[in-house]
């Protein structure tokens, strides 16, 4: 069983990430919502969720909102990759993090502040969360900052 923080975070995902009219696609359903900090999508940028891994890109410093789509596309898909890989192995728990992103103006990750759920599930957070971040491409230009939840385990 979770624990509360990490339901909390399931929830807010379960709520933000309700599938679109025409029903999902994929097997995955995303919710992009822009300029609504406090709306009922319970605050996020773009959300997205899978059978086994959901993504909530919460702040987006510095991104258009086609690249905070776009990131949040790519890193959810590695993520679902990676879980789906980790679980079929028995190597990993379900659990829920929450990632601070820092890009330099190179385009580079920088600093990444790393807070999972339960503690027993921060090196699942290392492995399919923060590992995929670095093979995300981010152009030149200012330095940025993502904010951004992530959990894994069953989200069906």
């Amino acid at each position: 069983m979770l624990p509360q923080k990490a339901r909390g975070l399931l929830l807010s995902l379960f709520v933000a990430c309700a599938p679109p009219p025409e029903g999902p696609r994929n097997d995955e359903h995303r919710v992009v919502v822009t300029n609504s900090p406090k709306g009922n999508s319970g605050g996020y940028l773009f959300a997205m969720r899978s059978p086994l891994s959901s993504i909530g890109v919460l702040r987006a410093d510095g991104l258009s909102r086609q690249e905070t789509e776009s990131f949040g596309k790519s890193l959810a898909r590695a993520i679902e990759g990676c879980v789906t890989r980790e679980f079929s192995r028995g190597a990993l728990i379900p659990g829920a993090t929450r990632l601070e992103v820092t890009i330099d103006p190179a385009g580079r990750i920088g600093h990444i502040d790393v807070t999972s759920e339960p503690k027993s599930a921060h090196s699942g957070a290392l492995l399919c969360v923060v590992s995929p971040l670095h093979a995300i491409g981010f152009g030149v230009g200012e330095a940025r900052l993502v904010l951004l939840e992530a959990l894994w385990g069953a989200t069906k």
